[in-house]
């Protein structure tokens, strides 16, 4: 199977950074700088365009909350295949 053909043929997973606390501030931030492995996988979708699109959408509809982020903001698409899933 060439490159091309597997990008296409893989689905794609939609990523959110973990939150930490923010003192002295109540509330959390993204720590968009961990390490994929300690993201949450939000969702699963069959294409890059319907990820971005999906994430668009969940953006936009965030509700403003003093103690959550936007996390949708520094959501990251990313193919099924690019992930090395460790079993224990």
């Amino acid at each position: 199977m060439n490159v091309l053909l597997s990008a296409f043929a893989c689905g794609w997973l939609l990523f959110t950074p973990p939150l930490q606390p923010i003192p002295p501030l109540r509330g959390y931030g993204a720590v968009t700088g961990a390490p994929l492995s300690e993201w949450k996988q939000e969702r699963a979708f069959d294409s890059a365009r319907d990820c971005e699109q999906w994430k668009e959408i969940a953006v936009k509809n965030y509700v403003p909350d003093s103690e959550r982020p936007n996390i949708w903001l520094h959501g990251r698409c990313i193919p099924s295949d690019a992930i090395q899933f460790r079993t224990r």
